[in-house]
Order: C-alpha cells, then sequence, then structure tokens
C-alpha cells in the first residue's frame, strides 16, 4: 500500500471543480459592490479547501460503492479500490477524520449560512451514492443530482464573503444548475460513445440513454444555460452580454469534443489534455472576471 493510492481516492486532481466555490466568492464581491480586495482572500482560500475536501469525502464514498462497477469499465478497473491496493477501513477512518475536521472548521470561522451549504454539499454526494436513494442509477435524475453540486458550491463561496442573509438571484443558481447539467449530460453521452455495449455493465442508467436522447438532452441543457446568461446579464451584469458569443464558441467546442468521444469530456481531470480549449476557458474566465469588477 502507498499513500499516493490513497491519495488517489481523494480524487485531488478534480479539486479544480471547485473554481465554482471561488466563482460564488467572486460573484458575491461583485453584488455588493466589494470591489477584488486581499481582504477577504484568506477567508475565500479557507472556503475554496473546505468544499474541496468535502468533495474528496464525497469522491471516497463514491469509490467504494462504485468499486463492483468500476471493475466493469476498461480504466477505472485499475483504480486503487478495485485493485485492492488500499484499506477500506483505513479509507473511512481518513474520510471520517477529513468529515469532522472540515465541519469544525467551518464553525469556527464561518457563519451558519456557509456551514447550511457545507452540509448540503456532503449530503448531495450521499444522496447521489448512498441507497435507497443512490440518484446515480435514475436516468436523468443522475445528471441533475449530480449537477446540483455547482450551484451548492456557489452558495459555498458566496457565503465566505458575506453573513447576510441575502442569497444570489436565483437566475445565477439556476445559471450554474442547468450549466452543470450540460456538462454532465455530455459526459454521459461521451461515456456511452467510449464504452458501446459495455456501458450498461459500467452504470445501469446507461439501460435508458441512447445517443439521440443523450445528444437531444445535452442541447437542450446548452439552450437553457443560454438564456439564463442572457436574462442574468440584462437584469445584473449587463457587460458579460459582451462576451456572451465567446461563451457560445466554448459550449459549442465542448459539445464537438462530446460527439469526438474526447478525454476531457469523459475524465474532467484530464484538463489539460486539451490545452488550447484549456488556454481558451482561462481566457473566457478572465474576461468574466474583468467585465464584473470593471
Amino acid at each position: 500500500m502507498r499513500y499516493r493510492d490513497y491519495l488517489q481516492v481523494l480524487r485531488l486532481d478534480h479539486w479544480f471543480k471547485n473554481l465554482f466555490t471561488l466563482i460564488g466568492s467572486l460573484a458575491a464581491l461583485s453584488y455588493f459592490h466589494l470591489g477584488l480586495s486581499f481582504r477577504y482572500a484568506d477567508k475565500i482560500s479557507l472556503g475554496v479547501l473546505l468544499a474541496c475536501l468535502i468533495s474528496s469525502v464525497n469522491y471516497v464514498v463514491n469509490e467504494i460503492l462504485d468499486a463492483s462497477y468500476d471493475l466493469q469499465h476498461p480504466i477505472k478497473r485499475f483504480r486503487a479500490i478495485p485493485s485492492g491496493l488500499v484499506s477500506i477501513q483505513a479509507l473511512l477512518l481518513l474520510t471520517a477524520g477529513l468529515l469532522l475536521g472540515s465541519f469544525i472548521v467551518a464553525v469556527y470561522f464561518f457563519n451558519v449560512y456557509f456551514q447550511l451549504a457545507l452540509i448540503s454539499l456532503f449530503v448531495a454526494g450521499i444522496l447521489y451514492n448512498v441507497k435507497p436513494v443512490r440518484a446515480k442509477e435514475i436516468p436523468y435524475l443522475d445528471v441533475l443530482s449530480e449537477s446540483v453540486n455547482n450551484p451548492i458550491r456557489l452558495l459555498i463561496g458566496w457565503f465566505t464573503v458575506t453573513s447576510e442573509y441575502v442569497f444570489p438571484p436565483v437566475s445565477l443558481i439556476l445559471l450554474f444548475w442547468v450549466f452543470g447539467a450540460f456538462l454532465m449530460t455530455a459526459k454521459r453521452l461521451a461515456e456511452l460513445l467510449f464504452l458501446g455495449s459495455q456501458a450498461t455493465l459500467y452504470r445501469q442508467a446507461f439501460k435508458y440513454y441512447s445517443k439521440a436522447s443523450l445528444i437531444g438532452v445535452t442541447l437542450l441543457y446548452a439552450g437553457l444555460t443560454l438564456v439564463l446568461y442572457t436574462y442574468f446579464s440584462l437584469h445584473f451584469q449587463r457587460e458579460l452580454l459582451r462576451i456572451l458569443p465567446f461563451f457560445v464558441v466554448f459550449m459549442a467546442w465542448f459539445f464537438k469534443m462530446t460527439l469526438n468521444r474526447g478525454l476531457l469530456v469523459r475524465e474532467p481531470e484530464k484538463i489539460f489534455s486539451e490545452p488550447l480549449f484549456c488556454l481558451y476557458s482561462c481566457m473566457l474566465f478572465l474576461a468574466m472576471i474583468y467585465l464584473c469588477f470593471k
């Protein structure tokens, strides 16, 4: 057994998904006209770290319960748990420590709204992975239940900045959720195209999916994302309309990679497998920040 096998189960390479937590903090700074200031840097950094740790707790639960299914996957079968490289008991102790430690820090440093958002991130992972719900096995609900992590991360980041009982605009919350659903449905489509007839051995929900249905739902979520982006921009941050065409390019590019069974879509942690797309995404993100705070 090696320490890096345990780190693999924690999926530190997936922590970049908590960028949505940072975006939540930036959104709050912009919404309350606080500007970009190092005054909040320490709390924002700690908030992002706690979101990362709770995400790792959920990943451990996911990998333990999915081990038998991962054995049917041509790539995931080599993960640490299916390969027998780690102790489940040790993983559970590690997970309990991370969970308890994260909530103690949250209670000590943050307000109750942040704490509730952090708890919600953990609960969402349990509902997604653990029976009797195990939403990941329910077609279409699997995508919605996984992508709900995006608005939760938004709230975690939002309440690192403010302790007021003021939530983000509903349109922004829905935008995060629907955009996440677009990304997750695209991932399902890419997995289906990659696994082919073996897809149902890996995930039961694939019995109810087809290439045509997943393309249709992906395009539906893409359209809803653009509608919500436009609505939010018109009502709260009109400057963001200036980069709407570039956001459309981002989504079209991602969809094209999906149809090509792109590695980045199937395994988002391999983000650097598409350096040009990665660079474009970073530039788009920086442009959004500039327009929100200029």
